[in-house]
Parts: C-alpha cells; sequence; structure tokens
C-alpha cells in the first residue's frame, strides 16, 4: 500500500513540475522565419504585378494594391499594348518570350542529359 501511494505522489509532482520545451519553441520560431524569408519575397512580386506602375512606385510602398489590375499579365502576353499604357516593368516584357524558350530548351535539355546519363549510371 505505501509503495502504490509514493508512486502516485512522484506522478503528481512530476505533472506539476512541468518543463517548458525550449529546444521544441526555437526550432519553430527559426522555422516560421525561414518560411517567412522564403515566401514573403514571393508574395511581394505577385501582389506588385497586380498593381498600376504609379501604384508599384509610390513612396511609402502599397502593400496591398488599391486597385487590382491584370493588365500587366496581359501586356506580357500581348507586347502591342506597350505602346498603350505604362505599366509595371513593361520594357521586360518585350524579350520575355525569347527568354522563355531559352529557359525551355536548357531545362528540357538538362532534364534528358540526366536520365540518359543517371539510366547508364543505374545499369552500371
Amino acid at each position: 500500500m505505501a509503495a502504490a501511494t509514493f508512486a502516485r505522489k512522484s506522478s503528481l509532482q512530476a505533472a506539476l513540475r512541468y518543463r517548458v520545451p525550449w529546444r521544441s519553441i526555437m526550432v519553430h520560431g527559426a522555422s516560421v522565419l525561414i518560411i517567412l524569408w522564403i515566401v514573403l519575397p514571393f508574395s511581394w512580386v505577385v501582389l506588385t504585378s497586380l498593381m498600376t506602375e504609379a501604384e508599384s512606385l509610390s513612396v511609402p510602398p502599397h502593400w496591398i494594391p488599391d486597385y487590382i489590375t491584370f493588365d500587366n499579365y496581359l501586356a506580357f502576353l500581348n507586347p502591342d499594348m506597350l505602346g498603350t499604357q505604362r505599366l509595371v516593368g513593361g520594357g521586360a516584357a518585350l524579350g520575355a518570350g525569347r527568354a522563355m524558350l531559352n529557359s525551355a530548351i536548357v531545362g528540357l535539355s538538362v532534364a534528358v542529359l540526366n536520365m540518359i546519363i543517371g539510366s547508364l549510371v543505374g545499369y552500371a
């Protein structure tokens, strides 16, 4: 009987002496900071692409667009629109088609070569 009472007291005392998991808190905090470090620039790019040029160049900057516009995407797909209105990064849309073709050629070439070399190494 005395042993059972002693076991209950020690388990109760252990429950009352709760330790703060500092290591877990630090790991989760660092993970949140790393995720924000990665996600915030991408979200800024997307939000800026939905702004007009005046809004994107305003000081202080607007973090959320007042007026959402998809004209930047239309100008990217149809560069003839660039002469009619000022868009965010409008000049960059002129050579974007060729740049995307170059990226596709390089990406596909690397993927095919990796598959060929990988299959040869796998059977060696």
